[in-house]
């Protein structure tokens, strides 16, 4: 989920215009730092599924889906050509998502990323961690009769950051906010030079900030090792709603609309890859195609969760990260359990300050209908953590996790044997720390 900036592809700007129905006008694009480009989709889309009792308003472009990007560390991020855009009203007239389908290019695994705009006191936009500006999410965001006034780059990670110049021409008189600690791979290059011109950092306490009077923000940066993890929270306080970039999921038994079907299909098949590389799980049999969707979700958020859980043929790890609100077993390994001591400080400052009753997510499903004891109860882990004050605490939980006694039982260590191995790897290699930061 966290990837680092890389040389990007991006659109020579031109006027936007309605496409005619089932005509997909080209772009064209040039090779620069900082950007991506422009492909196209087209599939019919029905109302965003998201959890029991959020709200179901969705709307869908007749425009060009079109977006050319096929860059990406340490493997490329789809889809390659084509973007569809879904629009969902969360809170009526004051709070927006906008969902893609984000993949890895070439392998039929996907999940979605997801963009916010609020809409401030005067009138105007915030938009936060901006996805893919094809035609039709310009047009889809232009439809709600409000200029885009600020736009929030809300994390280093590289799917996050990668859109934010080329959506920003978009809205040229818009002012980009950033989280500090920005970092990039394999060149240190400033924002600027990944075409991000003229943002400014988001320092808790300035009061420069104007927005901060509708829209608090707590920010979370720390050393991992070679680079930093940074990402702000905001709070929207009207509506009591928490955004968040990757802290914490909720993966739902039903993917969201967006999400294409005919490759869930496939993901959901007795296909070639899970007979090969998970032969003896127990063969599935979907009785609809709506059931072989459904386990085709479920293997996809498996993979994208675990990388390599044991079961995907059968996912019998389903019900760990199914419908709850986690802290992804990515995230948890190789992020939040390196710097467990600014992360419970950080989401101490988000339960105990703010009140919210709802947390949008950039990735699955979201709205989540949950407050801060919930939150809090994702990162149980880190507060586990707080006693872990030695070196040889730290050693022997290593030994534990090894055993498959870990201290947070969260997940099945089966599923995470291939993250620790990952993350072991990156610790004799420098990459993340060689003890967790607890204070």
């Amino acid at each position: 989920m966290a990837m680092p900036a890389v040389i990007k592809l991006v659109p020579i700007p031109r006027r936007l215009r309605r496409a005619e129905p089932n005509r997909q006008r080209p772009r064209i694009v040039c090779l620069t730092f900082g950007c991506s480009s422009n492909g196209k989709t087209s599939s019919p889309f029905a109302p965003a599924s998201t959890q029991p009792g959020s709200p179901q308003r969705t709307h869908r472009g007749e425009w060009s889906k079109s977006f050319l990007f096929f860059t990406g560390f340490p493997f490329p991020i789809g889809p390659v050509f084509e973007r569809a855009t879904v629009r969902q009203e969360v809170v009526p007239g004051s709070v927006w998502i906008f969902d893609q389908e984000q993949s890895v290019a070439g392998i039929n695994v996907a999940t979605t990323v997801r963009m916010t705009a609020v809409k401030l006191k005067g009138g105007s936009l915030l938009i936060y961690a901006p996805i893919a500006p094809t035609e039709e999410c310009i047009n889809l965001v232009k439809e709600l009769n409000a200029p885009v006034e600020h736009i929030v780059l809300s994390s280093h990670a590289y799917e996050h950051k990668v859109f934010v110049a080329p959506f920003s021409r978009a809205f040229p008189r818009a002012q980009i906010w950033h989280v500090p600690g920005q970092w990039s791979f394999p060149l240190p290059l400033p924002l600027p030079l990944l075409g991000i011109f003229g943002s400014k950092p988001l320092n808790e306490g300035d009061s420069s900030v104007p927005w901060t009077d509708e829209l608090d923000f707590k920010v979370l940066v720390a050393s991992l090792g070679a680079a930093p993890y940074c990402e702000v929270a905001l709070f929207h306080k009207q509506s009591r709603t928490l955004l968040v970039t990757d802290a914490v999921v909720y993966i739902s038994d039903t993917p969201p609309e967006v999400v294409d079907r005919p490759r869930l299909q496939r993901a959901g098949s007795d296909n070639l890859f899970c007979k090969l590389l998970f032969a003896f799980d127990k063969p599935q049999n979907p009785q609809s195609m709506a059931e072989q969707e459904s386990l085709g979700w479920k293997r996809n958020a498996l993979l994208v969760s675990y990388f390599s859980p044991q079961h995907v043929r059968d996912p019998v790890g389903w019900p760990a990260i199914g419908n709850r609100l986690i802290v992804s077993p990515v995230t948890q390994t190789l992020v939040f359990s390196q710097i467990p001591g600014p992360t419970r400080k950080w989401v101490d400052r988000i339960t105990g300050e703010w009140r919210f009753e709802r947390i949008i997510a950039c990735h699955f499903n979201s709205p989540i209908e949950a407050g801060p004891a919930e939150f809090r109860k994702a990162f149980t882990f880190v507060y586990e953590m707080e006693n872990l004050k030695s070196r040889a605490d730290n050693a022997q939980r290593r030994s534990r996790e090894e055993a498959g006694l870990g201290f947070t039982q969260t997940y099945p260590m089966e599923d995470l044997k291939a993250l620790l191995s990952l993350n072991s790897i990156c610790r004799k290699l420098g990459v993340v720390r060689k003890e967790p930061l607890n204070s």
